[in-house]
């Protein structure tokens, strides 16, 4: 039989088996106390005799019946015997008094206890198990050699907790299915098949899909970072999240309604504690886009898009302006207003086509250019017409445009002193140039020769 080989440091209730008896700790007593059933019992002794009981007294005799008539003193009480013949009816009288009843006879003596029978033989001792590596905590496993167990160094329980060292694994699932480790810097855990699927590096947490592509990213004390197929969408930073697309791609947020209702993106600014701080985004189910505020404690529109249609301005939830098949206008009767800056800037209209594009410009004066072809800038064509800034109306050439052509002419020309000048070209008669003004005065008319100084009276026929 193999020696006892207690383990050291027991808690009070611990249990220790070997050679097929077991042991359970008692701290009060500091010892082991054996807990397991002993050898089997003797056979029981045979039971001792019962003593004889003792004999039965006799019955006395009956007193003899008694003749009718006052009720008689009570005698004594005989002692019992055996019981006599019954005596003759006699007259009905008086009850006669009872007799007292005879005494009862003793109890037999108790028979002797029977001997104990002898206490049968202990079972023989099974063999101890052998603990190799026992200390405490330790769990115990077993080794594949009998009566031998191991204490495993790498895996302990204290009673509330169960802790595995590093660079060791934990197992679920008869395939071992799920896989659970730490290294001396990072935690995983791993799908039978695939890469690691969910770890910490320091203090970074990863999840990643079955292809060991990133799904999501927690970095410590950063962002939180969310991917498709591996490629980074989202990225939550300090003042709020960024959509990230590929290079080449197209990015998009999808908000997608129900059926037959819309879809809005709300934003709120200023943490939203104000009614002006509330804008949205509505797609309708009816094919058009709004954007819309809040600042009246209601929703009112701003921008009103329609597909395959047109676009609608509004001012305090008024519409003021729209576009249309052939272009825009103000709704309403409203206006239409370019402000400028004086200092450094103008103000310009725009209007191109293939053959020629046409500015209308604010430039202190009022002026009018065109240029050939569709051009983004006009006004770097040639100046057509102006107005300067106290209403004088010129060309923009000298002696280069016409007012009015042979075929449309103006109905008539009201003005007052009438300037003539061909200066830069000349006639057709002499080859001269001249310059004079004409005048007219309450009888006749005049002209002055601006060059020499000379007056000159039209002689005029009246006629009737």
């Amino acid at each position: 039989m193999s020696a006892f080989n207690f383990p050291s440091s027991p808690s009070n209730g611990d249990t220790y088996s070997a050679n097929g008896v077991t042991f359970t700790y008692n701290s009060s007593s500091t010892a082991w106390i054996r807990s397991s059933a002993v050898g089997a019992q003797g056979a029981q002794g045979h039971q001792g005799a019962t003593g004889a009981t003792g004999a039965q007294g006799a019955t006395g005799p009956t007193g003899a019946q008694g003749a009718q008539g006052h009720q008689g003193a009570t005698g004594a009480t005989g002692a019992q015997g055996a019981t006599g013949p019954t005596g003759a009816q006699g007259a009905q009288g008086h009850q006669g008094s009872t007799g007292s009843g005879g005494s009862t006879g003793p109890t037999g003596a108790q028979g002797a206890q029977g001997h104990q029978g002898t206490t049968g033989s202990t079972g023989a001792q099974g063999a101890l198990a052998t603990i190799n590596n026992n200390a405490d905590d330790r769990v115990i496993t077993g080794t594949g050699t009998a009566n031998t167990l191991n204490a495993e160094t790498n895996l302990t329980f204290d009673g509330t907790n169960l802790k595995l060292l590093d660079h060791k694994n934990m197992y679920f699932g008869t395939g071992n299915d799920l896989r659970i480790w730490h290294d001396a810097n990072n935690s995983y855990s791993q799908i039978a098949g695939g890469q690691k699927n969910l770890y910490i590096d320091g203090l970074t947490t990863y999840m990643r899909s079955g292809g060991n592509a990133n799904a999501i990213i927690m970095n410590n004390g950063g962002s939180v970072d969310l991917y498709h197929a591996g490629t980074l969408r989202l990225q939550t930073t300090s003042y709020g999240a960024i959509l990230t697309p590929d290079t080449d791609t197209f990015n998009k947020l999808v908000v997608r309604g129900g059926n037959n209702t819309g879809a809005a993106f709300e934003l709120q600014a200023d943490r939203g504690d104000d009614n002006a701080d509330y804008w949205r985004t509505v797609a309708y189910n009816n094919g058009s886009l709004e954007i819309q505020n809040y600042a009246s404690g209601g929703w009112e529109t701003n921008i009103k898009a329609t597909g395959n249609g047109n676009v609608e301005l509004y001012n305090d939830n008024i519409k003021v302006a729209e576009t249309f098949g052939s272009g825009f206008k103000v709704s309403a009767g409203g206006e239409l207003y370019i402000d400028g800056n004086a200092a450094s800037n103008h103000c310009q209209i725009n209007m191109t086509r293939s053959d020629a594009s046409w500015a209308i410009n604010n430039e202190t004066n009022f002026r009018i250019y065109r240029a050939s072809g569709n051009t983004g800038n006009p006004a770097s064509g040639s100046l057509f017409f102006e107005i300067n800034h106290v209403g004088d109306v010129f060309p923009g050439s000298n002696a280069s445009q016409d007012l009015g052509t042979s075929s449309k002419r103006w109905d008539n020309l009201y003005i007052n002193d009438l300037q003539l000048s061909n200066k830069g070209k000349t006639n057709d008669v002499d080859g001269t140039w001249g310059d004079w003004t004409l005048q007219e005065g309450e009888n006749d008319v005049y002209m002055l020769n601006n060059r020499s100084g000379k007056k000159f009276k039209i002689k005029m026929e009246e006629v009737e």
